[in-house]
C-alpha cells in the first residue's frame, strides 16, 4: 500500500520554483477489498487537492483497483517549508 504515499503532492504540479514540503498528517484507511488484491494487480491512483491556503494544503488520496473498487483512501495534509526572511 506504500503506492498510495509514491506520488508528490498534487500543488507541485502548478508550482514554478522548488519549496521543500513536509507532511504535517498521513493516514491510511484500507478497504476490505485490499484483502483480496493479488500483488501483480494494476492499480489507479488519484489525489485531490482539497483545500489549500497560508502554505497548507490538504489533499484526499485514492487507489483504485482496475475492476473499479476502491482499495485505499490517504488523507494527507502538507505544508510549504519557507526559510526565515524569504516571506
Amino acid at each position: 500500500m506504500a503506492l498510495v504515499d509514491a506520488y508528490w503532492p498534487a500543488a507541485f504540479a502548478t508550482q514554478t520554483v522548488f519549496a521543500p514540503t513536509a507532511t504535517v498528517s498521513f493516514a491510511l484507511h484500507l478497504t476490505e477489498a485490499a484483502l483480496s488484491l493479488r500483488t501483480d494487480a494494476p492499480l489507479f491512483y488519484r489525489a485531490r487537492s482539497m483545500a489549500s491556503a497560508a502554505g497548507y494544503q490538504f489533499e484526499l488520496r485514492e487507489l483504485w483497483s482496475a475492476d473499479g473498487q476502491l482499495i485505499a483512501l490517504n488523507p494527507q495534509t502538507f505544508v510549504v517549508i519557507v526559510p526565515p526572511g524569504a516571506r
